[in-house]
């Protein structure tokens, strides 16, 4: 079982870039931490997320998924990538 806690500024999308080598990938880790996640596009910092293993069949599958929920979400503001006090990526939080 593999494991990533989310750190500053990561994106599904970048997890899934670096664990899979595919960043279409991205709604496998979605779909397995839906308990933890309202939304893919907000990641709690600190927040341990389940990598699944997928076959070659769940990866046509889910590269069809994260296609689809973007066509979805295309029109969603998603405002910018980091919040205001990491906009540099740090782990430093506002005092």
């Amino acid at each position: 079982l593999k494991l990533w806690t989310v750190k500053p500024c990561d994106t599904l999308w970048d997890i899934s870039a670096t664990v899979y080598k595919d960043p279409l990938l991205w709604s496998a880790i979605y779909e397995a931490n839906k308990d933890k996640l309202v939304d893919p596009w907000i990641l709690p910092v600190g927040e341990t997320l389940v990598i699944p293993e997928l076959t070659e069949k769940e990866k046509e599958k889910y590269i069809k998924l994260s296609r689809e929920l973007m066509s979805e979400m295309a029109d969603r503001p998603l405002g910018p990538k980091c919040p205001p006090y990491v906009a540099n990526c740090t782990e430093e939080t506002p005092q």
